[in-house]
């Protein structure tokens, strides 16, 4: 469990923090939600990257007004009591809904991929049990298990290269064939894959060298928007339009390319090991959720981790949400998520106004 505020995040654990959080079950149809821009969809994550970089600024100058406090407790000291709570409980609840839709999208693939013939109550449940083990280690338990799970994923970038080998340059020419309004529409609907460093500001609090955290919060999100870069470049490489349009998972496609005497399908072995970065990715969330009830109501304890990880198991499992399930997982929580992005742009402009204000009135 975390102890107060103390400083327990370094350098390393701030940028794995921040790339895993990015990198979860949405790469593996990334390049299938780019499709509408065509055969230069592969340059499109450096632009969400850049977005991405200059709304992370206004994060880290409101963290460094308000060192010692999460973004939950800022919310009461400029909005207000009230204001400042329901905005924490919206926080809360965006963080509990992303768990679901993130665990419930992953055992998906994997029902499909793995085990067809299974329920998936079992896997959902281990999912969870390991989860929950997780978070009661506090911030800097989950950021080491961040760094394990990139170790243990990353060398799948490797097999890449059959992708590429095997695929048509062509398809990248022309370059820049595409306009404004053909990169907004389709960010739209897949900028969400960016979602992550909005929870910057729940932890900047126990970071130890806050002065450098833009420098390593960044390089965390360039090091995913690279990984994006390379999956889609191969996409693009390996598939026609078409394919592009009609596989939901391309990535798991072009495993499909690999040829090893030792192993048949190496796109389950892929799914197998997805489920690292499927817990990094929820567990951030897990503790995001649980930091702020334990601000709501004056204490962390660990009961706030098993009710906020019975909540998103219910959400998964219980046939009461399923009617709701779509209009959560692709309405509800990106445009929460874009909201938070935002709101820190907000809340800084106001602490100026107030300190203007203070200034004058002195």
């Amino acid at each position: 469990m975390d102890k107060g505020n103390i400083k327990t995040l370094n350098s390393y654990h701030v940028i794995f923090l921040v790339q895993q959080s990015l990198i979860g079950v949405g790469l593996l149809s990334l390049p299938h939600t780019l499709a509408e821009v065509g055969y230069n969809l592969w340059y499109v994550p450096f632009i969400f990257g850049v977005v991405a970089q200059l709304t992370l600024i206004p994060m880290y100058l409101l963290g460094k007004n308000y060192p010692n406090q999460s973004i939950y407790e800022v919310f009461e000291q400029l909005l207000g009591k009230w204001v400042g709570k329901l905005l924490s409980l919206l926080l809360i609840s965006y963080c509990v809904i992303t768990v679901a839709s993130v665990a419930e999208f992953y055992v998906g693939i994997l029902q499909v991929g793995t085990l067809p013939h299974e329920t998936m109550f079992l896997p959902t449940l281990a999912i969870f049990i390991v989860l929950v083990y997780i978070v009661q280690g506090g911030i800097k338990l989950v950021a080491r298990f961040c760094i394990i799970a990139f170790l243990l994923t990353i060398w799948m970038t490797v097999y890449l290269q059959w992708g590429i080998t095997k695929g048509a340059f062509t398809h990248l020419l022309p370059v820049f064939d595409m306009n404004l309004s053909d990169v907004l529409n389709t960010s739209k609907g897949s900028y969400n894959t960016m979602l992550g460093y909005e929870l910057f500001l729940v932890y900047f609090p126990y970071i130890a060298n806050q002065q450098k955290s833009l420098k390593h919060a960044s390089v965390g999100i360039w090091v995913s928007v690279s990984i994006y870069t390379i999956v889609c470049f191969t996409s693009v490489v390996y598939f026609t339009k078409g394919q592009l349009d009609l596989i939901k998972y391309p990535v798991l496609n072009l495993y499909k390319a690999v040829e090893l005497s030792f192993i048949e399908r190496i796109e389950t072995l892929g799914i197998s090991i997805w489920v690292f970065l499927t817990l990094s990715t929820i567990a951030i969330y897990l503790w995001a959720g649980k930091k702020g009830v334990a601000v709501l109501f004056n204490g962390d304890k660990k009961i706030h981790i098993y009710l906020l990880g019975a909540v998103a198991f219910a959400i998964i499992l219980l046939p009461l949400f399923d009617q709701w399930e779509a209009e959560l997982y692709e309405d509800v929580q990106p445009l929460a998520g874009y909201f938070f992005i935002l709101l820190p742009s907000f809340l800084l402009l106001l602490h100026f106004l107030k300190k203007v204000l203070v200034k004058e009135d002195g």
